[in-house]
């Protein structure tokens, strides 16, 4: 899982307050945002992903069912009709016949040499891997939607900057017009003017396209018809509390748990479906013992008559022995043997590598934690700027446009301190999806 890169602008900056994580620092964003939890809680069910991953499931459990059926007697029946022709050696004459014959014939496995139990292993391991596999894809769905959700609350905070940077644009062009008959204005800046009225217009229309894009993915993938309130501020992470949590987890004095990766989970099933499967093909080397019964009808020629009919039974114990198979069974354990050591050698590096990521991920999360709290700190010194020059546009010592100037170089910080916050949140959510067990 690699390390969220993107930026997830949240929110509308000027419905920001200063707010402090309910719990842990460590939480996903949906613990403060309930809008996103409800819309969470409809992806089991309606995502299509999800939906083919428990029909998958569903065929796992019918494999488990498969390899438990060994346990129970199998009957079969077979019958021939045609000619027959026999001769024996010695005095006794040839025979010949033509009819019906038929045989019904029980067999249970008796002693296998553990190879029915390994096949019911590897089902079960199967079954395991789906769940997990179904666990993965859940958290990765998961993933998305939370970034898109973010992706619409920072819309709204963007469209303010886009929309009161349009109407700076559109009263500087005024002005512009205004002063063109005196000659003061130059061509370049007027045509700057025009470029600049132009980007904040398609800024506008980019924005509008991407949430369309977001509400349109929620309506196929989740069927989410409802219209989105987006009315919950993003928290403001308690920048210290989290920096406390990354060095109780580099101290060792929280708990990870890396073991219980589903991938490790995952891999290590794998690991044992071989073992099993090394186990079934010993078993195809050996005698293999089945209790039998049989009941057959068929036709004999005694001294007497011809084509009398017969009816045999028998039960007893069934043996079969693999002698000699022009060495396949040798080299599927051959096969299976390098196969195993190539999983734990995948295992072996993907656990240091899982281990490396988790660090670099604390790493990253420590800097951008560090950075949010610096940017923060600025932010609220601007504000108090903005401040007095409210003051100053009150008093007449400031234009009406110079403010805006003013309102919009701010409003632009802070839209960046959103996108620092959502980077936050998106990177104690990858952690959290790399050292949480399985639900």
């Amino acid at each position: 899982m690699s390390y969220y890169k993107a930026v997830f602008p949240l929110g509308s900056f000027l419905a920001i307050v200063s707010l402090s994580y309910a719990t842990s620092p460590a939480t996903y964003p949906e613990s403060s945002l309930p809008e996103l939890a409800r819309i969470l809680d409809t992806v089991p069910s309606h995502a299509p992903e999800l939906i083919s991953q428990g029909i998958q499931q569903e065929e796992s459990t019918a494999r488990l069912k498969q390899a438990k059926a060994a346990y129970y007697p199998r009957l079969d029946l077979g019958g021939n009709l045609g000619y027959r022709y026999t001769t024996y050696n010695g005095n006794q004459p040839d025979e010949d016949k033509f009819g019906l014959t038929f045989n019904a014939t029980l067999r249970r496995p008796l002693y296998h040499w553990g190879a029915i139990e390994a096949k019911i292993r590897q089902a079960r391991l199967d079954y395991a891997n789906e769940n997990i596999l179904s666990e993965l894809a859940l958290r990765r769905i998961e993933r998305d939607i939370r970034a898109d959700y973010l992706s619409l609350l920072v819309n709204q905070a963007a469209l303010r900057n886009a929309q009161l940077r349009r109407k700076v644009n559109e009263e500087r062009a005024a002005v512009l017009k205004t002063n063109a008959s005196s000659g003061t204005v130059s061509a370049a800046e007027s045509d700057r003017t025009r470029l600049n009225l132009d980007e904040a217009l398609m800024d506008i229309e980019q924005l509008e396209a991407d949430q369309d894009r977001i509400l349109a993915t929620y309506r196929r993938k989740l069927g989410w018809d409802a219209p989105l309130a987006l009315d919950t501020p993003l928290p403001r992470p308690d920048t210290q509390a989290v920096l406390a949590w990354i060095d109780s987890i580099r101290n060792g004095t929280a708990t990870t748990d890396l073991d219980h990766n589903p991938e490790i989970l995952h891999r290590e099933n794998l690991i044992k479906r071989e073992e099993a499967e090394r186990v079934r093909i010993a078993a195809a080397q050996r005698p293999l013992f089945n209790f039998a019964a049989s009941a057959g009808q068929g036709q004999s020629n005694t001294a007497t008559q011809n084509n009398v009919s017969t009816l045999t039974y028998f039960a007893g114990i069934d043996v079969s022995w693999n002698i000699f198979d022009g060495f396949e069974t040798r080299n599927r354990k051959l096969e299976s043997k390098l196969r195993q050591r190539r999983l734990e050698n995948n295992l072996s590096a993907f656990r240091a590598e899982l281990a490396a990521q988790a660090a670099d991920t604390l790493t990253q999360l420590a800097f951008q934690t560090r950075r949010l709290s610096l940017s923060t700190q600025r932010a609220d010194l601007n504000r108090e700027s903005l401040a007095s020059s409210q003051r100053d546009l009150d008093a007449g010592r400031l234009s009406a446009a110079a403010y805006r100037e003013k309102q919009l170089a701010l409003q632009d910080e802070e839209l960046d301190l959103l996108k620092a916050r959502a980077a936050l949140l998106m990177g104690i959510t990858d952690y959290l999806d790399l050292v949480t067990p399985l639900n």
